[in-house]
């Protein structure tokens, strides 16, 4: 249980990051183009603050990459431990238990005819005349 807590919270700080880092993303993107369409200064003083703001932008776009990829492996984490926690509390039913036992038994009946498949192989007891006739 703790660990599934655990997930939660590590899954919703993550997309509060991914939030925060989009808001810094957008802000960068228009302080950009605040920076291009500002004519007041030359264009040799705008060239670094630009290349500064593309690095950064691109730094951003990774981030936000990254961290939308740990939060699909997150909730993928998550929703397997919820189908388990089902699976789990449905085999404590008595229809879980009878399932269960029905497996057991359907597995031993393959397993005799997978036997019994090899045993007729082996020893070429395959049928040479045609069962219908």
């Amino acid at each position: 249980k703790q660990w599934y807590q655990r997930r939660v919270r590590g899954m919703l700080q993550t997309l509060d990051m991914i939030a925060n880092k989009k808001k810094k993303l957008i802000l960068e993107e228009r302080k950009s183009t605040m920076h291009v369409s500002d004519s007041s200064q030359g264009w040799w003083s705008r060239l670094p603050s630009s290349l500064r703001t593309n690095e950064t932008v691109a730094q951003l776009y990774d981030e936000v990459e990254s961290l939308e990829e740990l939060s699909r492996q997150l909730y993928l984490e998550i929703v397997d431990m919820n189908s388990m926690r089902e699976r789990l509390a449905m085999s404590k039913t008595l229809l879980g238990k009878y399932f269960n036992f029905t497996g057991h038994i359907f597995s031993g009946y393959l397993a005799y005819k997978i036997f019994m498949c090899t045993v007729n192989i082996v020893f070429d007891r395959v049928g040479k005349k045609d069962p219908i006739s």
